[in-house]
Protein backbone atom coordinates (compact mmCIF):
# COMPACT_ATOMS: atom_id res chain seq x y z
CA UNK A 1 0.00 0.00 0.00
CA UNK A 2 0.98 3.57 -0.83
CA UNK A 3 2.55 5.30 2.10
CA UNK A 4 3.88 8.76 2.07
CA UNK A 5 4.91 8.92 5.36
CA UNK A 6 7.41 6.63 4.87
CA UNK A 7 8.48 7.80 1.42
CA UNK A 8 9.39 10.83 3.11
CA UNK A 9 11.17 9.11 6.53
CA UNK A 10 12.93 6.99 3.96
CA UNK A 11 14.02 10.21 2.00
CA UNK A 12 15.33 12.13 4.92
CA UNK A 13 17.30 8.79 6.09
CA UNK A 14 19.05 8.72 2.81
CA UNK A 15 19.88 12.20 2.17
CA UNK A 16 21.11 12.50 6.45
CA UNK A 17 23.56 9.17 5.44
CA UNK A 18 24.14 10.44 2.24
CA UNK A 19 25.08 14.10 3.70
CA UNK A 20 27.55 11.86 5.99
CA UNK A 21 29.23 9.68 4.25
CA UNK A 22 30.09 12.87 1.73
CA UNK A 23 31.45 14.69 4.67
CA UNK A 24 33.47 11.93 6.79
CA UNK A 25 33.40 9.29 4.44
CA UNK A 26 33.32 5.14 6.43
CA UNK A 27 34.77 7.49 9.58
CA UNK A 28 32.35 6.36 12.89
CA UNK A 29 29.70 4.98 10.70
CA UNK A 30 27.91 3.61 13.32
CA UNK A 31 27.00 7.22 13.58
CA UNK A 32 24.78 6.74 10.25
CA UNK A 33 23.10 3.61 11.77
CA UNK A 34 22.77 5.91 14.83
CA UNK A 35 21.04 8.41 12.75
CA UNK A 36 18.94 6.02 10.64
CA UNK A 37 17.19 4.61 14.09
CA UNK A 38 16.68 8.15 15.43
CA UNK A 39 15.30 9.72 12.28
CA UNK A 40 12.85 6.42 12.08
CA UNK A 41 12.32 7.00 15.42
CA UNK A 42 11.70 11.01 15.67
CA UNK A 43 9.81 11.18 12.39
CA UNK A 44 7.09 8.23 13.32
CA UNK A 45 5.91 9.85 16.08
CA UNK A 46 6.04 13.36 14.72
CA UNK A 47 4.00 11.43 11.77
CA UNK A 48 1.47 11.17 14.27
CA UNK A 49 1.07 15.40 14.92
CA UNK A 50 -1.89 16.98 14.76
CA UNK A 51 -0.57 20.09 14.59
CA UNK A 52 -0.68 21.75 11.71
CA UNK A 53 2.50 23.48 11.12
CA UNK A 54 4.80 21.59 13.75
CA UNK A 55 4.54 18.28 11.53
CA UNK A 56 6.89 15.75 9.84
CA UNK A 57 7.37 18.49 6.43
CA UNK A 58 8.78 21.14 8.54
CA UNK A 59 10.58 18.78 10.78
CA UNK A 60 12.42 16.89 7.47
CA UNK A 61 13.03 20.24 6.49
CA UNK A 62 14.42 22.25 9.41
CA UNK A 63 16.82 18.49 9.83
CA UNK A 64 18.05 18.87 5.72
CA UNK A 65 18.61 22.74 5.67
CA UNK A 66 20.25 22.30 9.13
CA UNK A 67 22.68 19.40 7.58
CA UNK A 68 23.72 21.80 4.62
CA UNK A 69 24.28 24.60 7.62
CA UNK A 70 27.04 21.96 9.09
CA UNK A 71 28.15 20.86 5.95
CA UNK A 72 28.65 24.37 4.84
CA UNK A 73 30.65 24.98 8.11
CA UNK A 74 32.77 21.78 7.66
CA UNK A 75 33.78 23.20 4.06
CA UNK A 76 34.23 26.71 5.25
CA UNK A 77 36.32 26.18 9.05
CA UNK A 78 36.71 22.13 8.89
CA UNK A 79 35.54 22.47 12.74
CA UNK A 80 32.82 20.35 12.32
CA UNK A 81 33.05 16.81 13.96
CA UNK A 82 31.36 13.35 13.39
CA UNK A 83 30.14 14.14 17.20
CA UNK A 84 28.76 18.12 16.37
CA UNK A 85 26.96 16.49 13.02
CA UNK A 86 25.28 13.60 15.16
CA UNK A 87 24.18 15.76 18.18
CA UNK A 88 23.27 18.54 15.69
CA UNK A 89 21.14 16.11 13.87
CA UNK A 90 19.52 15.04 16.56
CA UNK A 91 18.84 18.20 17.75
CA UNK A 92 17.12 18.77 14.60
CA UNK A 93 15.20 15.83 14.21
CA UNK A 94 13.86 16.34 18.20
CA UNK A 95 13.55 20.26 18.18
CA UNK A 96 9.93 20.02 18.17
CA UNK A 97 9.02 16.49 19.43
CA UNK A 98 7.58 18.10 22.89
CA UNK A 99 4.62 19.02 20.71
CA UNK A 100 3.52 15.15 20.24
CA UNK A 101 0.60 14.76 22.92
CA UNK A 102 1.63 11.08 24.64
CA UNK A 103 5.30 11.00 23.48
CA UNK A 104 6.74 11.55 27.37
CA UNK A 105 6.59 9.00 29.76
CA UNK A 106 4.19 10.61 32.41
CA UNK A 107 1.71 11.64 29.63
CA UNK A 108 -1.99 10.34 30.24
CA UNK A 109 -3.53 10.91 26.79
CA UNK A 110 -6.70 9.17 28.20
CA UNK A 111 -6.85 11.27 30.76
CA UNK A 112 -5.84 14.64 28.90
CA UNK A 113 -2.73 14.80 31.42
CA UNK A 114 0.68 15.88 29.87
CA UNK A 115 4.18 16.41 31.22
CA UNK A 116 5.44 19.86 31.13
CA UNK A 117 8.85 18.68 30.95
CA UNK A 118 9.64 20.51 34.12
CA UNK A 119 9.91 18.14 37.12
CA UNK A 120 6.77 16.05 37.74
CA UNK A 121 4.50 18.84 36.74
CA UNK A 122 1.44 17.99 34.84
CA UNK A 123 -1.06 19.73 32.71
CA UNK A 124 -4.60 18.96 31.91
CA UNK A 125 -5.93 19.71 28.27
CA UNK A 126 -9.34 19.70 26.86
CA UNK A 127 -10.98 17.17 25.10
CA UNK A 128 -10.09 17.87 21.22
CA UNK A 129 -7.53 19.72 21.76
CA UNK A 130 -4.47 19.67 19.49
CA UNK A 131 -1.00 19.51 20.11
CA UNK A 132 -0.08 22.66 19.39
CA UNK A 133 -2.10 23.65 22.69
CA UNK A 134 1.33 22.41 24.06
CA UNK A 135 3.17 25.39 22.53
CA UNK A 136 3.99 26.94 26.24
CA UNK A 137 5.98 23.60 26.75
CA UNK A 138 7.45 21.82 24.10
CA UNK A 139 10.59 22.89 24.54
CA UNK A 140 10.55 21.39 27.88
CA UNK A 141 8.69 18.40 27.22
CA UNK A 142 11.18 17.62 24.20
CA UNK A 143 14.10 17.99 26.54
CA UNK A 144 12.39 15.10 28.79
CA UNK A 145 12.19 13.13 25.72
CA UNK A 146 15.57 13.38 24.70
CA UNK A 147 16.33 11.97 28.38
CA UNK A 148 14.05 9.77 28.08
CA UNK A 149 14.77 7.77 24.75
CA UNK A 150 18.40 8.85 24.61
CA UNK A 151 19.52 8.92 28.47
CA UNK A 152 20.85 5.40 28.46
CA UNK A 153 22.70 5.65 24.72
CA UNK A 154 26.65 5.71 24.94
CA UNK A 155 27.19 7.68 22.10
CA UNK A 156 24.78 10.18 22.62
CA UNK A 157 25.51 13.37 24.59
CA UNK A 158 22.06 14.05 25.64
CA UNK A 159 23.15 17.47 27.64
CA UNK A 160 24.54 19.04 23.66
CA UNK A 161 21.25 18.19 22.45
CA UNK A 162 18.93 19.45 25.46
CA UNK A 163 21.43 22.47 24.91
CA UNK A 164 20.89 22.80 21.28
CA UNK A 165 17.13 22.41 21.76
Amino acid sequence: MFNPTEIIIDTCVKNLETGFHSTYGSLKSDYCELITWATHMALENIANSDALYHNIEHTVLVTVVGQEILWGKHICEGSVSCEDWLHVIISLLCHDIGYIKGICRQDQPDQGLYATGIDNFMITLPTGATDASLTPYHVDRGKQFIDEHFGNHLLIDTKQIKHNI
